[in-house]
């Protein structure tokens, strides 16, 4: 490619929003984002628990690129006003099993290369992270109503925090892309990538064939479905992210998660709590269609996590539902992201392990290395799309 060749940028989510604001400031590409739905950012980012920070597990691949994303949020959030905020009030992930203390444990040990001997230690990567055994928790204030006498051992990583209307941010992102000549489209479905020889030549929409030198698939659940018209298997699967939204004020932060049954939650500044579960990685998941989910929490997973919650959080027992909805994961392999070029010249792809926020920075300054041809400043060969053979 040249810098003056056109960029079809699939799907105005934060990933797409993020390519197209780099591409469209870091080189002279013409830069053109086609939105599937009536407005950007309301499917999977909408729909997202919107975590940013270092978890402490990050793999060796990831950890640059989610320094690049803070700093790139940095910069971003100390100029958006009140349109989008960021909630810095850590994550606490616990065990009430002593086979989940134990997988807690194991997972500090095998992140930061050392021994937990006692009831308590502290590692740094990108941020301290700290097991805590039961015992010890109960002589903390981390999470005042945290009933520590169900918790066997947990981590605490004071580093993570939320961005408080994840849709807002994606069109903070968009405005920075036009501001920099990027055109946004919405209602336009992107329906073929079309190719000739092995290259991408443009793609098929709704409203009829676009000329295109580089397509980048930005698109979350539907990729593998666009990746698949090119001839091009996207090796993903998917998990049902459902949502209950409590009101309650009754949890405050830390955000939780519990090992044994992935469910989650997040205290939201409005007073509301969300309650999410996370069934696991690629082994757990399976091939779904994104348009075939629909947005009702089973009944089953509804008790389940609301039990769940009860039971680490006594307060927020009845506690009324005023909204739920259920969004579609991508989870890779390897648990690491899948970016950049594929094996069809000028098709690029951005797929995340349920984390796209946290690293939708990164991918966009990765894209752009590309068309530009300049050094991203990070390693990529850890999130490349052929590492996955």
């Amino acid at each position: 490619m040249t810098d003056a060749d056109r960029v079809v940028v699939v799907g105005a989510g934060i990933a797409g929003a993020s390519a197209a604001d780099h591409l469209a400031r870091e080189t002279d590409a013409e830069v053109l984002v086609l939105e599937r739905g009536a407005a950007p950012a309301a499917e999977t980012t909408a729909r997202s628990g919107a975590f940013v920070g270092f978890w402490g597990h990050e793999s060796p691949a990831c950890v640059p690129l989610l320094r690049y994303g803070i700093r790139y949020y940095g910069r971003l959030l100390s100029t958006a006003g009140s349109r989008v905020r960021f909630v810095h009030g850590g994550r606490l992930r616990l065990a009430t099993t002593p086979a989940g203390d134990a997988d807690v444990r194991a997972d500090f040990e095998s992140a930061f290369g050392r021994t937990v001997a006692g009831s308590t230690a502290t590692a740094t990567k990108g941020a301290p992270v700290q097991y805590l055994s039961g015992d010890t928790l109960d002589e903390t204030l981390v999470l005042p109503g945290l009933a520590t006498d169900e918790v066997t051992g947990a981590l605490y990583s004071p580093g993570v925090g939320y961005v408080d209307d994840p849709a807002a941010l994606a069109r903070t992102v968009l405005d920075r892309a036009r501001a920099g000549g990027a055109t946004v489209e919405t209602d336009t479905t992107v329906t073929d990538v079309l190719t000739d020889g092995g290259r991408v030549t443009g793609v098929r929409t709704t409203e009829g064939r676009r000329r295109a030198d580089a397509v980048v698939a930005a698109a979350g659940p539907w990729n593998r479905r666009l990746l698949d018209t090119a001839g091009v298997t996207l090796p993903v699967r998917n998990t049902r992210g459902p949502m209950l939204v409590l009101d309650t004020d009754e949890h405050g932060l830390p955000a939780l998660y519990h090992e044994e049954s992935g469910v989650y939650t997040r205290q939201n500044q409005d007073g509301s709590l969300f309650v999410g579960h996370f069934p696991g990685q690629y082994e757990d998941a399976s091939v779904l269609d994104p348009d075939s989910v629909g947005d009702d929490v089973p009944d089953a997973r509804r008790d389940r996590s609301l039990d769940v919650l009860g039971r680490l959080c006594p307060g927020t027992r009845g506690a009324s539902v005023v909204d739920e909805w259920v969004g579609v994961r991508t989870v890779t392999p390897d648990g690491d992201p899948v970016l950049g070029p594929t094996d069809v010249d000028g098709l690029s792809v951005l797929a995340f392990n349920a984390n796209g926020i946290q690293y939708a920075p990164a991918a966009g300054r990765l894209v752009a290395a590309d068309v530009g041809g300049f050094d991203p400043g990070f390693p990529t060969a850890g999130v490349a799309f052929d590492r996955l053979g």
